[in-house]
């Protein structure tokens, strides 16, 4: 079995606090305009998952994602899906002629859940520390969001991530990002 779906890839986050997502940030390391965030771009994988298994895999199943390459606002981005078995599938995103994104999904895990990352608080953005290798030392936890889903939000990020509002009743449900 095999899925496949192009879309273009829309950026959501121009105007977040990270600037990555800025063209003209971004462009001073390199790239060639502001980074897709990789929530949006893991949105874009799950949605072979969605198609094939339906909305009974937002319960049940899983996502394992890895993101090797930059997408960018206007790409075209292809997800290819393939079957590992009755249960698994092996993703793949490419943009440019690159894999930018791979991964696996399972429709149903019976194993444990993950434990769960342990929480900070998060500081304020002018109590943050400078980024430098004492502040942000391997393992420290720099701080836990804690949001509120909302249902006209999660009906524009379905929008703005492609996907189809009725997989998530019209955006009453989250969707996996």
């Amino acid at each position: 079995m095999t899925f496949q779906r192009t879309l273009v890839a829309f950026n959501t986050a121009t105007a977040s606090e990270n600037r990555i997502h800025a063209d003209d940030v971004a462009s001073r390391f390199g790239f060639t305009g502001g980074l897709v965030p990789g929530v949006d771009v893991f949105a874009y994988m799950t949605a072979a998952p969605l198609a094939l298994w339906g909305a009974d895999w937002l319960s049940q199943g899983r996502v394992r994602a890895r993101f090797n390459r930059p997408v960018y606002d206007g790409d075209t981005a292809t997800l290819t899906a393939e079957a590992t078995g009755k249960d698994g599938l092996s993703l793949s995103l490419e943009a440019r002629g690159e894999i930018c994104g791979a991964g696996t999904a399972w429709r149903d895990d019976p194993a444990a859940a993950p434990e769960l990352q342990p929480e900070a608080e998060l500081p304020l953005p002018d109590a943050r520390p400078p980024a430098s290798p004492d502040s942000l030392p391997v393992g420290r936890v720099l701080g836990s969001l804690k949001e509120i889903y909302f249902a006209d939000v999660g009906r524009a990020h379905l929008e703005a991530t492609r996907q189809d509002p009725e997989a998530f009743q019209g955006g009453d449900i989250a969707n996996p990002a």
